[in-house]
């Protein structure tokens, strides 16, 4: 299963989260989600980091992280905010 690997981009990707795009961070929700490893942490902080840019944020990066967050069951309104 990756975990370790996913563990360092999870690390990574949070400790520069701020420089993430877009679509950089939706495409790593998606690669998580791709390889059914659950990293709350990292998945809400990508959700977070998205709301608060907005820029960039196009239907593609949107579908992504509503995709990565129903894969693992999990119904978040803030995510679905992006979606309007």
């Amino acid at each position: 299963r990756h975990v370790p690997m996913m563990t360092v981009i999870s690390t990574t990707a949070q400790a520069k989260m701020k420089d993430l795009t877009a679509q950089d961070l939706s495409n790593t929700a998606w690669a998580f989600a791709t390889l059914h490893v659950y990293d709350e942490l990292a998945l809400e902080a990508a959700l977070a980091q998205c709301i608060e840019t907005r820029a960039g944020s196009t239907s593609q990066n949107v579908s992504n992280l509503l995709w990565s967050f129903a894969t693992f069951g999990v119904a978040n309104e803030p995510l679905f905010s992006l979606a309007d």
